[in-house]
Formats: C-alpha cells, structure tokens, sequence
C-alpha cells in the first residue's frame, strides 16, 4: 500500500513538473506563436511579452516556495494564470479574443489531459 501511495506520489510529481516544463516556454517563443496566431502588431506582441515574462517570474517564485501538490499552490496557480488570460484579453481586438480564447481552450483540454488523477 505504502509502495502504492509512493509510486503515484512520483507519477504526480513528474506529471505536475512536465506540464509545468510545457508551460514555461520561453516568454518570447510563446509570444511568436500567439503573433503568427492572432497577426499580432508590434505593441500588442511587446505588452504581451512582459505579461508573459512577469508570469513566468511569479510562477516560478510559487515552484521554489510551495508545493505543486498542494492545494492552495494550484489555487494560486490557476488565479495567475486567470488573470494573465484577462490581461491579454484587454490588449487584443474582439477579432483576435475570439481565436484567442479557442486556443486557451485547447490549451486547457490538453493539461486536464495530462493532470493525474485525484486520490480520495
């Protein structure tokens, strides 16, 4: 049983430290992306960028400083991540929100796909 809750424990681990690996692209890489997505302009690509780069900075600060297993390290996560998406919300046209928030979608399905599975 021990060995059991062990094995998962380091599955959950590896799991939560790969999305986090995913997550943590380069600010600029991820800016591309979102620029070829969304045709971007310069401005809204610069202003993105220091989003990006402030999430990053603060995400890795809750990394260092917390747990990723524990439950208040996932709110805080989730509410950095909220607001960093209502942030860039404010930058892009009603045009580029709506393919924006398609991509966040899919963003979104991908990491519930890789979440592990919760223990009772």
């Amino acid at each position: 049983m021990i060995k059991r809750i062990f094995v998962s424990a380091f599955i959950s681990s590896c799991l939560i430290l790969s999305i986090y690996g995913q997550m943590r692209m380069d600010p600029a890489k991820r800016v591309e992306e979102l620029k070829e997505q969304l045709n971007l302009t310069t401005e809204q690509a610069d202003q993105i960028t220091t989003i990006f780069t402030d999430l990053d900075a603060k995400m890795k600060e809750l990394f260092e400083n917390g747990d990723p297993r524990d439950e208040s390290t996932r709110e805080k996560m989730d509410s950095l991540r909220t607001e960093n998406e209502e942030a860039i919300m404010n930058i892009l046209t009603e045009e580029q929100q709506t393919e924006y928030k398609k991509i966040v979608e899919e963003r979104e399905k991908r990491m519930k796909e890789h979440r592990p599975p919760q223990m009772n």
